[in-house]
């Protein structure tokens, strides 16, 4: 057992953040703008990156959990000599789907395949928070469920079962995203902290308290450790 010091929490300047949202709210958009904070590399499953196509990065498609978990293991080992910064894994839910589909290629799973798709979520999602070499971005689709504590109608990741209810906690900085129309103009930005109908958080709050609604930029997670000592 190795004995550490709260001093070190704070040395390595990694950020696990989540996205969390409906289709056009903005998520793939803030993906992008972290090519101005870094060098980030997309896993894209969703095929949705022309959104950000005026943006200067490397990236490879997935079609298929295997691919999908190849493409990891790549990352891995290649990181350094591309000088990435940042993994982007564009969505998770996508992911799900193939995830099922390579364990029946109907969809239709048996309680006990569906607890397959779960611990291999949970495995993958685990390793990659904890190992991932550089910052790491993931994205989620929204849904509304109702919470088992409260029995209130909140919105949470778009995964089978219960791993909706655990996977923003996982991450250093969960988002979720919206947008409205304000004079004429579609305007974006991003919760930051949960209430009864939203899951947000950011358990960075110590080195640097993000406003309740930010704008829909990489930057203010960017800048939770600028200044920082």
């Amino acid at each position: 057992m190795e004995i550490k010091s709260s001093k070190t929490i704070l040395d390595d300047k990694r950020v696990n953040s989540l996205s969390i949202g409906d289709s056009g709210k903005g998520k793939t958009f803030f993906a992008g703008t972290i090519c101005d904070h870094g060098n980030p590399f997309f896993i894209d499953s969703e095929g949705g990156l022309k959104t950000i196509a005026d943006k200067d990065f490397e990236f490879t498609e997935v079609n298929t959990w295997k691919e999908f978990l190849d493409a990891c293991a790549w990352y891995y080992n290649n990181y350094q000599s591309h000088s990435y910064t940042h993994l982007v894994v564009d969505s998770f839910t996508r992911l799900q789907h193939y995830l099922v589909k390579e364990i029946n290629a109907d969809g239709k799973l048996t309680i006990n395949q569906w607890g397959e798709v779960l611990a291999a979520l949970r495995k993958v999602i685990d390793r990659l928070t904890k190992t991932c070499p550089t910052s790491l971005h993931v994205s989620a689709m929204a849904q509304e469920s109702k919470d088992e504590l409260s029995g209130s109608i909140k919105i949470y990741p778009n995964l089978q079962g219960a791993f909706k209810h655990d996977l923003a906690g996982y991450f250093d900085v969960v988002l979720y995203h919206d947008c409205a129309e304000k004079n004429g103009d579609q305007v974006y930005w991003v919760q930051t902290q949960g209430d009864q109908r939203i899951t947000a958080r950011s358990r960075l709050n110590s080195v640097h308290k993000l406003n309740k609604h930010e704008k829909n930029d990489y930057e203010i997670i960017a800048n939770i450790f600028k200044g920082d000592k």
